[in-house]
C-alpha cells in the first residue's frame, strides 16, 4: 500500500471516528437535557409541596399575611426540623434548605448534608452566593441554575412561604447530573473507536482490489490527459482562427443590423398603413364622413402630421368635395363658414397636385411660391404641406393632403402616403363593386323567384290542359274502342287480339298522361294538401323503384304548413327523391317532416354511394348539380335554407329548413 493510499485510509478512519463522536455527543447531549428537565420538574414539585406543607403547618393558607409570634415561629421551626431529620435528601448531593431574611442577611434555618442547624449559615442578601434562596425570599417561584450558599453550581427550585417571610429551596449539584453522562460518553467513545478500528480493517481488506483497479484506471487517465492536452492545443489554435472569423462575421452582422434597422423602420410604417387600411376595410356600413375620419387618422399617423384632409374630385377634376377634416384642423380653424366644395382652378398649392398630376411637397410654406393664393382669415397657419393625388379609372378621383409635420417631409412619407391612399381607393372601389353586386344579386334572386313562380303557373296550366285536352281525348278513344269491341261480336281471333292490344295501348297512354300531369302539378297538392301528396308520391315511388325501401315520417299537421311553402317543399322533396333514385344507387330512403322550435324541417336521407360536395353543388347545367342548385334556390326564395351533407360511400342527406317565426 502506497503512502497516498495510507493517507486516504487514515482520513477515512478519522472521518468515521468524527462521525461516531458527533453522533455519540449528540445522543449524550439529548439524554442529558432530558434528564436535566426531568430533575428540574422533580425539584419544582418537591419545593411546591414542601412550601404548601409548611404553610398548612403554620395554619395559614396561601395569601395569608398574619404575623406570628416568635414562640409560634420557634415551635413551627422545631416541628419542621424534627420532620426534616427523617428526610433522606435528594440523590447524593441534593437537599432542601429553609431560610429567612433578617435585615440585609439570609439566615438558613435547617441543617442538611452540608451545614449544621445549631450553627446556622448567614450570608449577605447581595452576595453572589445563595442565588436560589435570594429569589425565594424576594417572592419568586421557579427554578434556576446558580451558586448555592457553598458556592457550588446547582440546579435549584425555589418557593416563597407567604405569611412567614421564609424561603424554601430544593436543589441538587450539577456535578451529580453530569457525571453519569460523562462516563457514558467516555464508554461510548471507546466502543465507537473499537468499531471504527474494526471497520477500517475490514474496509482496507475489501478495498485493496478496488484500489488496484483504480490505480490502473489512473494510469489510463494520465495517458488520456496527455492526449487531451494535445487536443487542447489544437483546439486553441482552432479557437484563434474561429475568433478571427467571428470578428469578420461580427463586422458584417453589424452592417446587416444597420440595414435591418432601416428595413424594420420601413416595415413598421408599412404595418401601420396596413392596420389603418384593415380598420377602414372592416367599416362595411360606415357613412362617408366616418370613413373619411378614419382615412385622415391613418394619414396623420403615417406622416406624423398635425393636420390633414381627404377630398373627392368630380368627374372632370374641376371640383373637390371634402366630407371631413382632421380633428385638430376643425378645432384650430377659425373660418366662420367652412366650405365643402372647392373649385380646383381657384385653389392654392394643394391643387397643384391635381393640376400637375403628381405629388407636391412644400417643406417651407413661408417661402415665395407662385402657386400660393393666400389664406382666408381664420385659416390655420401652415408650415409644411404634402399633397398626394389618388388615381382611379384613368383619372384623379381623390386627393389626400397632410400638413405641419414637425420635421421635413421625406421620400418615405411620400411612399407611405401614396401607398395608403392607393389602398384606400381600392377599398372604396371594392365597396362600390360589392354594393353593385348585392344589388345585382337581389335583382337576380327576384328574377329567379319570378321564373320559378312562372314555371309553377306554367306547370299548373299544362297539367290542366293535358287533363282537359289530351286526357279527355284518350278517355273518349278508350270508351269508343271498348264499345266497338262489345258490338263487334264474333270476329276473327287475330282481329280480336289486335283490338285488345289497341285498347291496352290507349290505357298505357292514359297512365303516362296521368304520370306526366302528376309530375307537372300533382292534383293532390291542391285537393288534399302537401303532406298527403308527399305520402302518395312515396307510394308511387316505391311501386316504381321496388328495390328501394322508402319510409316517410310526418310529425307535423297540414295546418302547420303555410300555403306559400307547400309548392317549394314538395318540389324540393320531389327533386331529392328523384336524385336518390337516379344517382345514388340507394337501398333505403328515409324522409322526415317535423317542426322544431318554430321551424319546419324537411330531411331526405339515403344510404347510397354519395358524392363530392364540391362537384355536386356547382350549377353546371347538368345532372345532380342542377338539381341541387334548383333545390337551394327554391329553399332560399321561400325564406329558408338548404344544406347537403354527402361523402363518397357515405350516402347523402338533404336538409331544408324554414324559420316560420322570421317569415311572420
Amino acid at each position: 500500500m502506497s503512502m497516498s493510499e495510507k493517507k486516504r485510509v487514515l482520513l477515512l478512519v478519522l472521518i468515521m471516528a468524527t462521525a461516531c463522536a458527533a453522533v455519540t455527543a449528540a445522543t449524550i447531549a439529548v439524554l442529558y437535557r432530558t434528564a436535566f428537565e426531568e430533575q428540574r420538574g422533580v425539584l419544582m414539585a418537591i419545593a411546591r409541596n414542601q412550601a404548601l406543607l409548611i404553610r398548612e403547618m403554620a395554619g395559614s393558607g396561601p395569601g395569608t399575611n398574619s404575623s406570628h409570634s416568635e414562640r409560634a415561629e420557634s415551635e413551627l421551626l422545631g416541628k419542621i426540623i424534627q420532620a426534616h431529620k427523617r428526610f433522606n435528601g435528594i440523590g447524593h448531593t441534593g437537599e432542601i434548605t429553609l431560610a429567612k431574611r433578617e435585615g440585609s442577611n439570609i439566615v438558613y434555618l435547617l441543617d442538611s448534608r452540608h451545614m449544621d442547624a445549631n450553627k446556622p449559615i448567614t450570608i449577605p442578601m447581595n452576595s453572589k452566593l445563595g442565588e436560589p434562596m435570594r429569589r425565594a425570599l424576594q417572592g419568586y417561584s421557579g427554578s434556576v441554575v446558580a451558586l448555592d450558599y457553598r458556592g457550588v453550581m446547582v440546579l435549584a427550585a425555589h418557593e416563597p412561604i407567604a405569611g412567614l417571610n421564609w424561603g424554601l429551596v430544593a436543589k441538587v449539584d450539577l456535578t451529580e447530573l453530569r457525571v453519569p453522562f460523562a462516563r457514558a460518553g467516555v464508554l461510548a467513545m471507546a466502543i465507537a473507536a473499537i468499531v471504527v478500528l474494526v471497520g477500517a480493517l475490514f474496509f482496507i481488506r475489501i478495498t485493496n482490489p478496488i484500489i488496484t483497479r483504480l490505480q490502473e484506471h489512473s494510469e489510463s487517465l494520465a495517458k488520456l490527459v496527455v492526449s487531451l492536452q494535445q487536443s487542447e492545443e489544437s483546439l486553441k489554435k482552432a479557437r484563434d482562427d474561429l475568433e478571427l472569423r467571428v470578428e469578420e462575421r461580427t463586422a458584417r452582422l453589424v452592417q446587416a443590423n444597420d440595414q435591418l434597422a432601416v428595413e424594420v423602420s420601413v416595415r413598421t410604417r408599412a404595418e401601420e398603413r396596413l392596420r389603418a387600411l384593415w380598420t377602414i376595410a372592416k367599416m362595411v356600413n360606415a357613412e362617408a364622413e366616418e370613413l373619411c375620419d378614419h382615412i385622415l387618422q391613418g394619414a396623420l399617423q403615417m406622416t406624423h402630421s398635425k393636420y390633414a384632409f381627404y377630398g373627392f374630385l368630380s368627374t372632370d377634376e374641376s371640383l373637390m368635395s371634402i366630407y371631413s377634416w382632421s380633428r385638430d384642423a376643425q378645432d384650430d380653424c377659425r373660418i366662420s363658414q367652412k366650405p365643402i366644395d372647392y373649385p380646383v382652378g381657384k385653389a392654392g398649392i394643394w391643387a397643384e397636385a391635381i393640376r400637375q398630376r403628381r405629388v407636391i411637397v412644400v417643406n417651407d410654406y413661408h417661402a415665395d411660391n407662385p402657386s400660393k393664393k393666400g389664406l382666408p382669415e381664420g385659416h390655420i397657419g401652415l408650415t409644411r404641406i404634402l399633397a398626394v393625388p389618388v388615381f382611379g379609372h384613368g383619372r384623379i378621383v381623390a386627393i389626400v393632403v397632410a400638413a405641419n409635420k414637425d420635421s421635413d417631409y421625406d421620400d418615405e412619407d411620400v411612399r407611405q402616403l401614396e401607398a395608403f391612399a392607393s389602398g384606400v381607393q381600392l377599398i372604396i372601389d371594392e365597396r362600390k363593386m360589392e354594393s353593385a353586386l348585392r344589388a345585382s344579386e337581389k335583382e337576380c334572386r327576384l328574377l329567379s323567384r319570378q321564373v320559378i313562380d312562372a314555371q309553377e303557373k306554367e306547370r299548373k296550366r299544362l297539367a290542366r290542359e293535358i287533363h282537359d285536352g289530351l286526357g279527355q281525348s284518350l278517355a273518349a278513344m278508350k270508351y269508343r274502342a271498348e264499345g266497338y269491341a262489345r258490338k263487334a261480336g264474333n270476329i276473327a281471333p287475330a282481329d280480336d287480339q289486335e283490338l285488345k292490344s289497341f285498347v291496352q295501348m290507349i290505357r298505357d297512354a292514359m297512365d303516362e298522361v296521368r304520370r306526366i300531369q302528376n309530375d307537372l302539378r300533382p292534383a293532390y297538392l291542391d285537393m288534399m294538401g302537401v303532406l298527403e301528396t308527399m305520402s302518395d308520391f312515396c307510394e308511387k315511388f316505391q311501386a316504381t323503384y321496388k328495390h328501394i325501401r322508402t319510409s316517410l315520417q310526418i310529425d307535423i299537421s297540414e295546418q302547420d304548413v303555410p300555403d306559400y311553402l307547400k309548392v317549394p317543399m314538395f318540389r324540393i322533396f320531389q327533386e331529392a327523391m328523384n336524385n336518390a333514385a337516379k344517382h345514388s344507387s340507394a337501398n333505403r330512403i328515409l324522409v322526415s317532416i317535423r317542426r322544431d322550435n318554430g321551424d319546419i324541417e324537411l330531411a331526405v336521407k339515403d344510404d347510397g354511394t354519395g358524392f363530392e360536395l364540391r362537384d355536386g353543388l356547382s350549377a353546371n347545367g347538368q345532372g345532380r348539380g342542377l338539381g341541387l342548385f334548383s333545390m337551394r334556390e327554391r329553399a332560399e326564395l321561400s325564406g329558408g335554407s338548404l344544406e347537403v351533407d354527402a361523402s363518397p360511400g357515405g350516402g347523402t342527406a338533404v336538409l331544408a329548413t324554414w324559420p316560420l317565426a322570421a317569415r311572420s
